[in-house]
C-alpha cells in the first residue's frame, strides 16, 4: 500500500534532502518546505507502523531543521491522522483496484479520484497555514 512507500528510506531521504541545509534547502520553496515538515509530523503520528518516518522526523528535530515553531500544527495533526489514515487506506485500495482494471470507465474514475485526493490535500494545507 501507499503507506509502505512513505516509510521507505529512499523516499524519506529525498524529502530530507529537500529541507536539509546540507542539501537543497536553499532551493526549495518555503511552501514546499512547510508542507514536507507538516506531512512528516502527521505521518509520524498517524502511521505508527512506519518507524522510519518517526526516526526521520526526530532526526530533523535534533538537527534543528524542524523546530518548535513548526510544532503548533501538532494539535491539528494529532486529531486528524486516524481518520485520514483510515480514509487514505480505503482510497488507496480503491485506486489500486481501479488502476488494475482494463475498463476505460474505471481508469476515468481513478483519474477523478486522484484529482479529488489532490484537491483535499491542498484544502488541508490551506487550513494548516
Amino acid at each position: 500500500p501507499f503507506h509502505n512507500e512513505l516509510g521507505k528510506f529512499r523516499f524519506l531521504n529525498e524529502l530530507i534532502k529537500l529541507i536539509s541545509p546540507k542539501f537543497a534547502a536553499q532551493r526549495t520553496p518555503p511552501a514546499v518546505t512547510a508542507k514536507i515538515k507538516t506531512l512528516l509530523l502527521e505521518w509520524s503520528i498517524g502511521l505508527p507502523k512506519q518507524p522510519k518516518i518517526k526516526e526521520a522526523f526526530e532526526m530533523l528535530r535534533r538537527q534543528g531543521v524542524i523546530t518548535d515553531k513548526d510544532m503548533p500544527k501538532q494539535e491539528a495533526a494529532s486529531k486528524k491522522p486516524q481518520m485520514a489514515c483510515f480514509e487514505d487506506e480505503n482510497r488507496s485500495a480503491l485506486l489500486a483496484r481501479l488502476l488494475r482494471s482494463k475498463h476505460p470507465e474505471d481508469l476515468e474514475a481513478a483519474n477523478r479520484l486522484i484529482k479529488d485526493m489532490v484537491r483535499q490535500d491542498d484544502a488541508k494545507l490551506t487550513k494548516l497555514t
